[in-house]
C-alpha cells in the first residue's frame, strides 16, 4: 500500500472511532446495556490506536 493509502485508511479508522467513543459515552444506560456501552468505548480506543499506526507509522 502506497502512504497516501495508509493516511485515508487511518483517518477512516480514527473517524469511525470518534463515533464509536461519542456513542459509548454519551448513550443513555437505560436505552442499551452497559456492556454494550463498554464495548463500544473499546472498539473505539482500538480503532483510534490502529488509526493512529496506519496515519503515523506505517506512512513513514
Amino acid at each position: 500500500m502506497r502512504k497516501t493509502g495508509y493516511k485515508i485508511g487511518g483517518l477512516i479508522l480514527i473517524i469511525i472511532s470518534i463515533f464509536l467513543l461519542l456513542g459509548g459515552l454519551y448513550l443513555p444506560s437505560a436505552m442499551f446495556s452497559v456492556w454494550l456501552l463498554w464495548g463500544l468505548d473499546i472498539a473505539g480506543l482500538i480503532l483510534l490506536a490502529a488509526g493512529i499506526v496506519m496515519y503515523k507509522v506505517l506512512n513513514g
